[in-house]
């Protein structure tokens, strides 16, 4: 009996905590790593690697734009800075991985507080171009050949596989996979807090109407720039996480496709549920990632961007709110069918009695 009972609260304690789920999922991807090469295959595997690691920078961007209504089209661009930093840091200066990701996070820091002083005097599809303009201009700067040693070359860099993370595991595909998972289980856990939070109410305040939060006496320049610091650093991390996860990257990877890719993931997944978040990044770059495997989107690779554009249209035809509104709507539905069904019951038995 008193089993059953520990049973029944650990049931809801997992049902009702948020960050439960967070865990059992990346026990899940866990499992997943631990058959490589026995269920799933290689191909597999690192095809949610890269899911992930995306969806780190989908999920800054879901903070950017769901709670502070800003929008980027800049995203990709430090995407790649993160992940050109990696191999500068690392490769080059020969920094322990911490290090090296405490430095990137810094920079991040940094760009973020620029840009949101900029968004200050800019709003709106002007914001976006602004923002657009400054991921060319970074993408610019790693051609210039006075960074070659930054760059590599035109085409791209690679980082050896040599690091080593505490001085003592190696960062091998299989282990990496590891990492890339307990980043995004924290980070989740993370921009969960941050969305739940005071922060998080006042951004989303912010986003709905940015006079009648100054008149609550929200400060719009912290709220901006936290915004754009948050989105920033997402998305230097995750490019950070790329390279060590790849060991290569090509300089024409950080492109608008990639920007708007993620501005995708967001407008599907919807800002209800960061699951529907994450939903939006496995469609956008899971699904793709598989899509490029089949021989007609390899023959065609704007093929993919043509399916990113019709799903795209689709759920805000259908379902403004993403996947986010498609599980609540399902989920009320199915709670109504099953009470009606058990009033229905109760209701036969009582015409028995």
């Amino acid at each position: 009996m008193e089993k059953t009972n520990f049973l029944h609260r650990f049931g809801a304690f997992v049902k009702k905590n948020a960050y439960a789920h967070f865990i059992a999922f990346g026990l899940l991807l866990v499992i997943v790593n631990l058959l490589r090469g026995i269920v799933f295959n290689n191909f597999f595997v690192n095809t949610i690697g890269l899911f992930l690691i995306f969806s780190i920078a989908v999920l800054g961007f879901y903070v950017l734009l769901g709670y502070g209504g800003l929008a980027s089209l800049g995203t990709s661009s430090f995407i790649g800075l993160g992940a050109f930093l990696a191999r500068y840091f690392v490769h080059i200066w020969n920094l322990p991985f911490i290090i090296a990701l405490v430095l990137v996070v810094i920079i991040g820091i940094i760009l973020g507080v620029a840009v949101g002083f900029i968004s200050l005097r800019i709003e709106g599809m002007y914001l976006a171009i602004i923002t657009l303009v400054i991921g060319e201009l970074l993408v610019a700067a790693f051609r210039l050949s006075a960074l070659f040693p930054l760059t590599g070359n035109f085409e791209g860099v690679s980082i050896p596989r040599k690091s080593i993370l505490f001085g003592a595991i190696p960062l091998t595909t299989e282990n990496m996979f590891l990492v890339v998972v307990v980043f995004f289980v924290a980070i989740m856990a993370l921009v969960y807090n941050l969305t739940k939070s005071p922060v998080g109410r006042a951004m989303l305040s912010m986003k709905n109407s940015e006079s009648a939060a100054q008149t609550m006496g929200v400060n719009l320049l912290k709220y901006r720039i936290l915004a754009f610091v948050v989105a920033s650093i997402l998305a230097m991390v995750a490019g950070f996480l790329y390279m060590f996860n790849q060991r290569f990257a090509i300089l024409s990877e950080w492109n608008l496709n990639m920007s708007l890719n993620v501005l995708a993931a967001v407008v599907i997944g919807g800002t209800a549920s960061i699951w529907g978040i994450v939903g939006g990044g496995f469609l956008i770059f899971g699904i793709n990632a598989f899509l490029k495997n089949i021989e007609l989107f390899v023959k065609y690779p704007s093929l993919t961007l043509i399916f990113n554009g019709l799903l795209m249209i689709l759920v805000v035809l259908f379902y403004p709110g993403g996947l986010s509104q498609l599980y609540f709507k399902t989920k009320y539905r199915v709670t109504v069918f099953l009470k009606a069904r058990k009033a229905k019951k109760n209701e036969v038995k009582e015409e028995a009695k």
